[in-house]
């Protein structure tokens, strides 16, 4: 089927025909995980390229992924030849997401969760929200997000260079010392975890193997990113709107739903691109469709 646009769902029903007649149809699910592709080139009125400028696609557009206290989710790379989902001990690695936690989630409820060894991402004290971060329950480092919008859409990264660092919105909220956090090569989500509970929307879920510090995440909380995007291995972009899964944008791996579902309420972030030293961009995973005009 060629006639397909990226982004948009179809339902296909198919039915087996022979002599004796036509057997039952079966109907399923299908679509193209947004994939459309904006190219560009940014120049001054003289004709000279313009390096480094952030090129964003309006309207927005895309979804998130949401979990009710039991939904879950998981992803592994067991046997598949693709990279960990966290690197060998002592390599440097980030993860980013979007967050946007329900009022009355449950304390010490599990987001995400990396194992074999387990190294958890999980809800602080219910009425406050935020996060916090312990390996092998083990307490490593937390911080609340703010009280006046806590329940409200919330930038999270997380990076690992021998010391753990948290940000929130942007801004360090805490760090701590960690000789140590080895490697995992499955993840889970919500009630997956060791600890349901947790209840809200997550969305741009990606991780980085390599550092990223406080002027990287500017670009990384504006705008998405791409397959071309330096150190990263796997992005999430919780944009398929129909289904029971999300692919990664970099190898395609699939990610699980065990209950959440997509849902039209998300962050404000932009399909965009950075221009390289020639002037030229490169947007990915655009998915307007037809009939619709978008600007640059």
């Amino acid at each position: 089927d060629f006639n397909v646009i990226a982004g948009l769902p179809y339902n296909y029903e198919v039915t087996g025909l022979n002599q004796y007649g036509e057997g039952l149809s079966g109907k399923a699910l299908g679509f193209q995980v947004p994939n459309g592709t904006v190219t560009g080139w940014v120049q001054t009125v003289n004709g000279n390229p313009v390096p480094n400028a952030l090129v964003t696609l309006m309207p927005m557009q895309g979804f998130s992924a949401k979990f009710g206290p039991m939904d879950g989710g998981f992803t592994d790379t067991t046997g598949s030849g693709l990279p960990s989902m966290l690197p060998v001990s002592n390599d440097p690695w980030t993860i980013t997401f979007w967050i946007k936690t329900s009022a009355g989630s449950t304390a010490n409820a599990g987001i995400l969760q990396f194992q074999p060894f387990p190294f958890n991402i999980r809800n602080t004290a219910s009425g406050q929200e935020g996060i916090a971060v312990d390996m092998g329950g083990a307490p490593l480092c937390s911080a609340n997000f703010p009280a006046a919008t806590k329940n409200d859409w919330h930038h999270v990264a997380l990076s690992y260079d021998g010391t753990l660092r948290l940000f929130i919105d942007g801004a360090l909220s805490a760090l701590a010392p960690a000789a140590s956090i080895p490697s995992a090569i499955d993840m889970k989500l919500g009630a997956r975890t060791d600890s349901n509970g947790w209840a809200g929307l997550l969305d741009e879920l990606r991780i980085y193997h390599r550092h990223l510090d406080e002027i990287d995440l500017g670009e990384v909380m504006e705008g998405t990113a791409s397959s071309f995007t330096q150190g990263l291995q796997f992005y999430w972009k919780m944009d398929e709107e129909k289904g029971v899964k999300s692919f990664d944008v970099i190898h395609r791996t699939k990610l699980y739903f065990c209950g959440a579902a997509f849902n039209s309420d998300r962050p404000a972030v932009r399909t965009a691109a950075t221009t390289n030293n020639d002037g030229y961009y490169r947007i990915e995973s655009a998915s307007y469709g037809t009939g619709t005009t978008f600007l640059a």
